[in-house]
């Protein structure tokens, strides 16, 4: 029997135009791990005619969910943002160079429904396609010495044979580093305090939806309330201490803004960037204590917030695709 390994996998994604129906791949994920399943709801059926076991079990339910996780390639990170946030506001080319900045927004209702893609997973002795996938949850994070990650947390419709999409090519590009990443704080560079960060953006994605048309398989799922969060941890100092007292104790709103640009560019002086902006944020947590001789660390938590002029986040990246991607 041969000995099945994870490394050189391959995990692909395409979107659907219809629900349940699988549309072909048409990107790739430099995937760290996955656990995409078929999950059945099997349901035994009571009845007190035969014996002293069960005499029937059926499949009355069933859906697909699972994680995938990710490093984040320049190339790469745009469809699965697209594919989490379902809107592009804009693309716009810079100058005249082959760079182009893609700006992404939250679905907003009735604006259409959230985006679903098929993915498929070759797992050496089989590949399989996970159709009509819509992200519950996306997080983006980063530490010292380290690629930023990413992962995703899916819900979607049934599993089947798959097949790759040979004409999708593997990035070759350089993943984004912690170093390439820049903080700020309501403009102030907090880029000397930062240890790690974390972004989440939560669709609050429906789980069970059935209807009696739709036999055993779900119907279509959308998104619910969108939640956007996330944590610094910082080396504690004058500056850090000041968030705690002027900002987490008065209520007081902050802007916070996540970029990374990439070593690898696009056009000669054009990198690639990402940019994750929350310009209305609320500090939900703030602790500095002391553990022992060690340095004092600062963990922040916040909450991202709308009103009349701002989203509650957008989403840049800066890349060399010239159309949209949703």
């Amino acid at each position: 029997m041969a000995m099945r390994i994870g490394q050189g996998s391959t995990v692909q994604a395409g979107f659907d135009t219809a629900w349940g129906t699988a549309g072909s791949p048409s990107f790739n994920i430099s995937h760290k791990s996955e656990s995409l399943k078929y999950v059945a709801d099997k349901k035994e059926e009571e009845s007190l005619v035969g014996g002293r076991a069960s005499r029937g079990v059926q499949t009355l339910g069933s859906k697909v969910e699972g994680d995938l996780s990710f490093i984040l390639k320049p190339d790469e990170i745009a469809a699965i943002i697209a594919w989490a946030t379902g809107k592009e506001a804009s693309t716009t080319q810079i100058d005249t160079s082959a760079a182009y900045r893609h700006t992404f927004e939250p679905l907003e209702d009735p604006a259409g429904s959230a985006p679903k893609a098929s993915v498929v997973i070759d797992r050496k002795a089989g590949v399989y396609q996970y159709s009509s996938c819509k992200v519950d949850s996306l997080k983006i994070s980063g530490s010292p010495n380290g690629f930023l990650e990413g992962s995703v947390t899916l819900r979607g419709y049934d599993e089947a044979d798959g097949v790759l999409n040979g004409s999708v090519k593997k990035s070759s590009l350089k993943a984004f580093r912690f170093v390439d990443a820049s903080i700020t704080v309501d403009g102030s560079d907090f880029g000397d305090y930062v240890q790690s960060f974390s972004y989440e953006y939560s669709n609050s994605l429906e789980s069970d939806l059935y209807v009696m048309s739709s036999g055993t398989k779900m119907g279509e799922i959308e998104f619910g309330k969108l939640g956007v969060s996330g944590s610094l941890e910082l080396l504690y100092d004058t500056e850090t201490a000041n968030l705690h007292k002027n900002k987490f104790k008065t209520d007081s709103n902050i802007n916070i803004e996540i970029k990374a640009i990439s070593t690898e560019e696009v056009d000669t002086g054009q990198p690639y960037e990402l940019v994750i902006k929350i310009p209305v944020s609320q500090i939900t947590d703030s602790s500095f204590n002391i553990s022992g001789a060690d340095r004092i660390k600062h963990t922040i938590n916040f909450q991202g917030l709308e009103d009349d002029s701002n989203k509650v986040t957008t989403i840049e990246v800066v890349d060399g695709t010239d159309s949209a991607y949703i």
